[in-house]
């Protein structure tokens, strides 16, 4: 008896535990995440793939190294790491990087918020008073859909947002009636905020913010009576918060002030707002693609993330259900703080389509913000707390005078067929309706035709189960319930983010690409790319695309993050993605900031051109070599000042970006010039020889208006040959002074796979012998820079640099000996907070000194004599934020032990 006894206990122990809420959380998400990353499939993809994990591993490693990860010195020719947010640095999560494989930690970083997302709501729900099922299922929908998921590749935001059910649960603790210590409620309470600060998405600091304000108020009116104390509780756990997260948001806002978002423009904060068309997605969220795989790459208007909002079936009914039901008058008190959620979230995610714009954009940091459409997460908790409150209700038949309204079922299959109807049916859907590109040529119906079908069929059995289960027996309908919302949910994320796992070596960016431009630019120069359209996005991962180049050790003038330093940004454009300011290429400031490889696709220096015939060529205009530049003159964006061109012979060269077969080139002539002026024609060889081409007559089908035809020679044998570029010597008119009218109208080339013009936006500053092409790699055209400056430049006089080196965090050892004072060049971004320190190598003096800001970069002043120089970054803001952090954990830490001893005592 006693063993049967044993084993039956252990049987319903273990059946107990198993059973756990908690525990089928933890390994759902452990199976989703953190398996696949350590078997070296991270599901990392879009900016988690090249922003948020390199960032971390960056900071892990300069922790590592024992020191505070303050400075990036791979990006934006060095930029702040902790005070940009992105990094998250002192979040708990990223100190996993420090003794973890990279795949490890992001496996359980990326995890964790969706654990703490469904066990939050779920909690959430049993505070509200929802049964057990109905708290679970809506605790798994609302980490596996709605935001969560559609702000999946943002690992800030999701952090972030998993905080989301918490806040409300503790606020809810502190101003309910509760058996919950409102002491230990406010503590939690601050420490979940204080992590939605650290995760450093400042979106999800500010919208969260209204969120717990507007629900705590709406709480507070059922209590007027108590709520001073209630709010003293809720304003000290504020305050907590404030002062544990501050080592993050102190600096943040010291960089913010010198960031490129120091004055944002209304165009600039209006640009990030939900416009009212996009909740399309609340029904068919893959109706103009999506990020993963299976649908067709997202074409619509902004990215698929900033516009996509679907929960599901069943949280769409709940809130065109409650909204019925507060126009009826009929809603429960317990949805009135949901309900004022969605509403004040709708409004502020709409922002610039609402009266309001103007009013949102003058709030102190609020109006700062790029996305306001992000608090649209607003309404996604709101609608997950009335499908939590709905469901039960429905499973209880508790709506039962009122039948009609659950015909609401069906609602999101009539919308679904409404949206794909009109897609099909009008071509110009896209453009009216989401002021969006058109559909793409190559579009084709049946896979979307497919994905409809998916949808509708979702849409029709949900609505089905939802409109007959509280006629059915409550084990049948909680199990078809069940088996609706994990098909939706797994037939959503299938085709979204989460469906898009990453090679392990673009994730640890040890692909060969990596190593290849390590070997070009090694430690003491840098690389650039162009590519604004992303017409090489999935390439460019390869290469180590910034924040990607970050763990190959590979420096950069560009970067990938919120904010970047608004002098260096103002002088470069950089800024974007890919992005740089073309005419930087034929300034002497690409040289100065190190710049040895250029790495960009075809079509920004050649286009295709259809039928030779057909139109007179584009202008094509004159190199940067015969048009030197100077270094922008002002604070704005670069003024390029050209000298004058001198009269004479002068060599332009066109790049085409690739090797092409060519067959012969047109030169067509502007107004000023005549065929005289053309001396020689020539094509660019690999090898930078130049094979020279002879007039000649053009057939019927080579002739261009207003063009002298080039082609080989009649002897020259075969008659094509591999070029990557061309050549054109000409006479310049003395009037001449702008470089852009100095060449021919156009030219254009005919080669063995059609017809192309250089027409490309790059054509007058990407120029030979400057930029040498070194080939190609996929759809990369990579060239090297000739004039490339390394990033540490002593004065062209007798100083003499003995050593040096550069530590990760960005710190500079130098020792010199100069027989005068001098100044060394640093190609190395200025921020506030940079020292240098000086000692003596024969007296053993020190002292320190400030680096000088010259025009962005960094100048080092250097003594006459033999000195050893340390140049290292101490912002006072970052040191001031981090103190505040440690006295605030330390008095929390000497209360929560006082209050201990005090309750020993007693007892």
């Amino acid at each position: 008896m006693k063993a049967h006894s044993v084993t039956d206990k252990a049987r319903i122990l273990i059946k107990q535990t198993v059973s756990k809420a908690w525990l089928q959380f933890a390994v759902l998400c452990t199976v989703i995440f953190f398996i696949p990353a350590i078997f070296g499939h991270p599901l990392a993809s879009g900016d988690n793939l090249i922003q948020f994990n390199p960032l971390r591993v960056l900071a892990a490693q300069i922790e590592r190294h024992g020191n505070l990860p303050l400075w990036n010195q791979f990006n934006w020719s060095g930029t702040p790491l902790l005070a940009g947010f992105n990094a998250g640095a002192f979040y708990p999560t990223s100190w996993l990087y420090i003794f973890l494989p990279s795949a490890w930690a992001w496996g359980i970083s990326q995890g964790l918020p969706y654990f703490a997302a469904s066990l939050g709501f779920y909690l959430l729900m049993k505070e509200t008073g929802v049964s057990e099922f109905s708290s679970r299922i809506t605790g798994l929908s609302f980490a596996f859909a709605g935001v969560m998921i559609t702000q999946g590749v943002h690992l800030d935001m999701i952090s972030g947002i998993s905080m989301a059910p918490w806040l409300l649960l503790f606020a809810s603790r502190i101003i309910e009636p509760s058996q919950h210590s409102r002491l230990r409620s406010s503590i939690y309470l601050a420490i979940c905020f204080a992590l939605v600060i650290l995760a450093g998405a400042p979106e999800a600091m500010l919208d969260e913010l209204i969120l717990l304000v507007v629900f705590s108020l709406a709480k507070l009116l059922k209590y007027q009576a108590q709520w001073p104390k209630k709010l003293l509780w809720l304003t000290a756990a504020g305050l907590l918060a404030i002062g544990i997260s501050a080592a993050q948001w102190v600096p943040g806002l010291a960089y913010q002030k010198i960031s490129q978002r120091a004055n944002p423009t209304t165009a600039f904060v209006a640009f990030g707002a939900f416009a009212p068309q996009y909740f399309y997605s609340l029904f068919a969220p893959y109706l103009f693609g999506g990020p993963g795989r299976g649908v067709h790459i997202y074409f619509g208007p902004f990215t698929f993330e900033e516009v996509s909002i679907y929960p599901t079936i069943g949280p769409i009914i709940a809130l065109f259900t409650t909204i019925i039901h507060a126009v009826k008058r009929t809603l429960d008190s317990v949805l009135i703080p949901y309900l004022l959620i969605a509403v004040i979230g709708v409004v502020l995610a709409l922002g610039s389509y609402t009266p309001v714009e103007s009013l949102l954009y003058h709030l102190p940091l609020y109006g700062q913000q790029r996305l306001q459409g992000r608090n649209i997460l607003d309404l996604d908790v709101a609608m997950f707390a009335f499908f939590g409150i709905w469901l039960d209700r429905l499973l209880q038949n508790s709506d039962s005078k009122r039948p009609w309204i659950r015909w609401l079922a069906f609602l999101p299959a009539a919308m679904i067929v409404v949206l794909y109807g009109s897609f099909f049916r009008y071509k110009n859907f896209v453009t009216r309706f989401l002021h969006a590109g058109h559909r793409p040529q190559h579009l084709t119906n049946l896979r979307e035709a497919l994905i409809f079908a998916i949808e509708l069929l979702i849409a029709l059995i949900a609505g089905y189960v939802y409109l007959k289960a509280p006629k059915l027996s409550r084990n049948i309908a909680k199990s078809l319930i069940v088996a609706i919302v994990l098909v939706d949910l797994f037939v959503f994320n299938l085709f979204g983010s989460l469906g898009t796992p990453s090679f392990l070596s673009q994730f640890s960016s040890t692909t060969r690409q990596d190593a290849y431009i390590h070997t070009l630019i090694g430690d003491d120069y840098r690389f650039a790319i162009f590519d604004p359209h992303l017409y090489s996005f999935s390439d460019l991962n390869w290469f180590g695309q910034p924040d990607l180049n970050i763990a190959a050790g590979n420096h950069s003038i560009q970067g990938y993050s919120s904010l970047s330093l608004a002098q260096y940004e103002n002088a470069t454009g950089s800024h974007a993605q890919a992005t740089l300011w073309p005419p930087l290429l034929a300034s002497p400031l690409v040289d100065t900031l190190a710049t040895k490889v250029i790495l960009t696709n075809w079509r920004y220096l050649t286009s295709p051109y259809g039928s030779p015939t057909a139109v007179p060529l584009p202008d094509f205009y004159v190199s940067g070599d015969a048009a030197p530049g100077t270094l922008p003159q002002s604070q704005s964006s670069p003024n390029f000042q050209h000298s004058p061109l001198q009269p004479g012979p002068t060599d332009t060269y066109g790049l085409f970006g690739r090797n092409m077969s060519i067959t012969g080139v047109d030169v067509s002539l502007g107004q000023r010039f005549s065929p005289e002026t053309i001396k020689e024609v020539g094509l660019l060889e690999n090898d930078g020889s130049i094979v020279q081409l002879a007039p000649a007559a053009p057939g019927p089908s080579e002739r261009v208006p207003g063009a002298l035809h080039y082609s080989l020679p009649a002897q020259a044998n075969p008659r094509v040959i591999q070029a990557s570029g061309v050549v054109v010597r000409q006479i310049l008119p003395l009037q001449i002074s702008d470089p852009q009218q100095a060449l021919v109208a156009g030219v254009g080339v005919s080669t063995t796979k059609g017809y192309f013009a250089l027409a490309g936006e790059l054509q007058p500053y990407l120029t030979f012998p400057h930029f040498r092409p070194l080939g190609t790699s996929g759809s990369i055209s990579i060239f090297d820079n000739s004039r490339a400056q390394p990033i540490i430049k002593a004065p062209a006089t007798k100083v003499q640099i003995l050593s040096q080196s550069t530590a990760l965090n960005g710190t500079l050892r130098l020792s010199i000996a100069s027989p005068a004072a001098t100044t060394i060049s640093r190609a190395e971004a200025y921020a506030p907070g940079w020292q240098a320190r000086y000692s003596s190598a024969a007296t053993g003096r020190t002292f320190q000194l400030p680096v000088i800001n010259a025009g962005g970069l960094q100048n080092i002043s250097v003594p006459a004599g033999k000195w050893n120089i340390t140049v290292f970054y101490h912002p006072k803001s970052a040191y001031v934020g981090i103190w505040i952090s440690l006295a605030s954990i330390f008095v929390l830490a000497v209360f929560l032990a006082l209050r201990y001893l005090r309750k020993r005592s007693l007892n």
